[in-house]
Formats: structure tokens, sequence, C-alpha cells
């Protein structure tokens, strides 16, 4: 296995380990309006069912004294924070109505944010609607995290409900930094005759501006995408799990406003 398909293959069970881009078929399934939107699900059928009225009402209940907390003004929310608000909706991590909160996260983006990041090398114009987050939350245009690596990752774009395992609030856009990998090392042909690949997409390459843009998707119970940028300190992955081709875009976008030091 050479340098490009273990750094696939970390990249897909990173995404696995993380609950994000496997989803079992024991009674849940994908809201199939938000996946038609092409906005990364806002929520899944519950672990007991759908979410009853009872659930929306003690969701929308919990949220209206949260604000009256703040005044009735929205909520600077990071992702540090996530597991204080649904413990204020309900501390069941099982419960549904943790799930039963109206983010907005259908909006489609509004303006460009500027990331730049002058010691990873890179400029990036991220996507951003100051509605997402809804009537209670403001989110941030992008945070950082920590990945199962324990290294750094941005993470931007709506923030969503998903339940797998109980549930859990995230962002569905995410942005890594690897080890400089030549385009001219990856070996697609022995990457898509390994079994544990047979629904990856051939690999697109396109020039922009001088840059070096690739991209593909791993299909399994959903389709995860992934769009790499050459670069000189590192290539940059942008990634979305169980996304939809509109997400493609979006983070096609991205990396064609890149500009690398």
């Amino acid at each position: 296995m050479n340098k490009i398909q273990s750094y696939m293959y970390v990249s897909v069970l990173l995404a696995a380990l993380l609950g994000v881009s496997v989803f079992w078929a024991d009674k849940r399934e994908i809201n199939s309006e938000v996946r038609e939107k092409g906005v990364f699900f806002e929520q899944l059928e519950g672990h007991s069912g759908d979410a009853t009225v009872e659930d929306t009402l003690l969701a929308n209940e919990k949220l209206a004294a949260i604000r009256r907390e703040n005044g009735n003004q929205r909520i600077s929310l990071t992702n540090e924070e996530y597991g204080k608000y649904l413990d204020k909706i309900n501390p069941d991590h099982w419960s549904v109505a943790r799930c039963e909160v109206d983010f907005k996260s259908r909006l489609e983006p509004s303006e460009t944010i500027i990331f730049d990041d002058l010691i990873r090398g890179i400029k990036l114009k991220l996507p951003f609607n100051n509605d997402w987050g809804g009537e209670t939350f403001l989110i941030p245009p992008f945070e950082t995290e920590k990945n199962i690596r324990d290294a750094d990752q941005i993470t931007f774009g709506p923030i969503s409900s998903m339940f797998e395992g109980g549930c859990g609030w995230l962002r569905p856009y995410t942005l890594t930094f690897n080890e400089p990998i030549d385009l001219h090392d990856i070996d697609y042909h022995a990457l898509k005759s390994n079994d544990d690949y047979n629904l990856i997409t051939d690999l697109q390459v396109e020039k922009v501006s001088g840059k070096t843009i690739a991209y593909y998707s791993i299909s399994d119970y959903c389709t995860n995408y992934y769009v790499i940028i050459f670069g000189f300190k590192h290539n940059y992955e942008l990634m979305v799990s169980c996304g939809e081709e509109k997400d493609l875009q979006i983070l096609l976008e991205v990396a064609r406003s890149a500009e690398l030091y």
C-alpha cells in the first residue's frame, strides 16, 4: 500500500469511527426532504421511532427557557457547548427531543468568510449564513476541534442534528491538514481494485489559478465527498460525510478560492 492508499484508508476509517459516515439500518432512515435539499441532514428517525408531538413541545419549551435566560438574545454556540445545551433540552442521551431543534440549516449560504492560516499556508473563503443556528443560537463561521488523531481540523457550514447512538449536533464540512503527497503518486487503479473501495469514483483533477485540485467520493450507506488541494506545506482535505452533489459543489468552490503560501 503506497502513501496515498494509506492516506485515503485512514481518512475513510476516521470518518467511520467518528460515527458520521456509517448509518445502521435498524429503524433509522435519513429524512428524504432534507437529503433532496442537498444540505447535510437535520435529523434522523429516533432510536424509539419518529419524534412525537410531545418531543417537539418539550424541545420548544426548553429552547424558549434558554432564550429567556439570555434576555431573548441569540446565544453564541461553540462545539464545546453542544453537550451543555443538549442536556438542557433533555438530559436523557436517547431523547429524540434533543434533535428537535430548528437550526435553519436548510438555508443557503449568504456570504463567504475568510479563513486565513499563515502557519499552515492557506487562505480560503468559507460559506456562511448568519441565520444558521436558528432563533436560539448563533454559530461562528468556523471552528477548530480535535479529530480522532488528536490533530486540528476546521469545521464549518450549518449546524445540524443527527441521531446515531443518541442525538448529537455537528457541522457538516471539515478541513484537515495532511502530509503533502504529489498528484503523480496517486495510484487510483490499485485503490479502486481494493474490495474496500469498490464504490469509489474516479479521481477528477482540475487546475485553477496555478493550483491542483482533486476530488472523488466513496459510497456505502451514504456518500462521502473528498476534495484535496495540493499545497506547499500540506495537502488540504475538504470533506463532507453523507452529503449530496450540492455539497461537493460547495467544497469545490471553497477549494477554488484557495490562496497558498
